[in-house]
Parts: structure tokens; C-alpha cells; sequence
């Protein structure tokens, strides 16, 4: 019998907020909105917006990326945008992301502590008011409604961020670094979904 193996780990994909492994007070927090929402939507009710938006802290390398795509999935939101703080910096990447999400969009800011603090005040107002404010001329702009589309900031300090914009994040997960425990299940998930080989069932425990 002839094995086909995945030769990059990066191919494997998490499909779920079910099979991630090692942030069980993430998983069982962020599982609570998704049926909310599935609820919501199967009752003809528009989803509740107020869930969000949700704040990812913690180091580098402990899943919110992962979590924050599984979450998207579980959603069923249609569409998925992921940039980060930098890029966010610029304004017309800043309005054209911004205008570009519609109500069955995610919008996952990686590192968003690069953001400065004109774009986090434009995000801020962005939030609070589900408007964009568009300069158009001296003391003048443009005010145009957004819609209501989920809204995640990853960051490993969360205190580079304003304190508004903090605050206005209604749902912290605060991820934490792995247990040995938790590797040991995390790369047995890995291996045994890349159907690849290892010596000895020893090594996993």
C-alpha cells in the first residue's frame, strides 16, 4: 500500500474552534457566540453585533492566528480578511479594507499593536459608530455606514494599543503558553492529519 505524504506542515489546516488544542478557556469562551449566532440566524434575527468586537492577546506562537481562522469557520462568515497593524497604517489600505467588509465578514488585524494613533482612533471610530469618516477637503469629510461584520485584534501587547480602543474591545481571550501536555497533543494532531510517520508511539504520549 502506498502512502502519500504532505511534505509542509503548513498544509494542515484547522477546520474548527473543536479541533484546536491547548486553549480550552479560548475554544469554550468563542464556541458560546458561535451558537449565539447560529441561533440568531436560524430564527430570521439579524446576528447579534454587539458579541464583538473580540481582542486576542498573548505571546507569539500560541494559536490566535489559528483560532481566529476556526472562528471565522465556525461563523460561517463568508469572507475572511486578514492584514495586519502596518499595513492598517496606510489609509487608503485603512478605507479600502474598511469598505470592503460587508455583514458575513471577519476582519482579523494581525499584530495590531503596530498601529499608530491616528488609525487606531479611525478604527475606534470605525467600531463605536459603524461609520468611516472620509476627509473631503478642509475640515470636511465624508460619513460612510459600515456594516456590521466581526472584528478580531491579535496582539502579543496589548498595551500599545489605546486605551479606548481597549476598552471598546467587548470580548478579551487571553491565550496562554502551552504545557507539555499540550504539545504532546498538538503535534500527535499534526502528524496523524499529515498522515505521516514517526518511530515510535513512545515519542507521543
Amino acid at each position: 500500500e502506498k502512502n502519500v505524504f504532505a511534505t509542509d506542515v503548513n498544509q494542515f489546516k484547522m477546520p474548527s474552534l473543536a479541533d484546536i488544542r491547548g486553549q480550552p478557556q479560548i475554544t469554550d469562551k468563542l464556541s458560546v457566540y458561535v451558537a449565539a449566532q447560529s441561533n440568531a440566524k436560524s430564527s430570521s434575527k439579524n446576528p447579534d453585533s454587539s458579541a464583538g468586537p473580540f481582542l486576542f492577546t498573548g505571546p507569539s506562537g500560541v494559536g490566535k492566528t489559528m483560532t481566529a481562522k476556526a472562528f471565522d469557520a465556525d461563523l460561517g462568515n463568508r469572507h475572511l480578511v486578514e492584514t495586519n497593524g502596518v499595513t492598517m497604517n496606510s489609509k487608503p489600505e485603512l478605507y479600502s479594507t474598511l469598505l470592503d467588509v460587508d455583514g458575513n465578514s471577519t476582519l482579523f488585524i494581525d499584530e495590531a499593536h503596530g498601529m499608530n494613533s491616528e488609525t487606531q482612533l479611525i478604527l475606534l471610530t470605525a467600531l463605536s459608530e459603524r461609520t468611516l469618516r472620509v476627509p473631503a477637503g478642509k475640515s470636511r469629510y465624508h460619513s460612510i455606514p459600515l456594516a456590521n461584520f466581526t472584528v478580531i485584534l491579535a496582539t502579543t501587547d496589548e498595551y500599545m494599543l489605546s486605551e479606548p480602543l481597549r476598552n471598546r474591545m467587548r470580548v478579551e481571550c487571553r491565550f496562554k503558553a502551552y504545557s507539555v501536555e499540550d504539545l504532546v497533543q498538538i503535534i500527535r494532531q499534526r502528524v496523524e492529519a499529515l498522515n505521516w510517520h514517526y518511530e515510535s508511539s513512545d515519542v507521543l504520549l
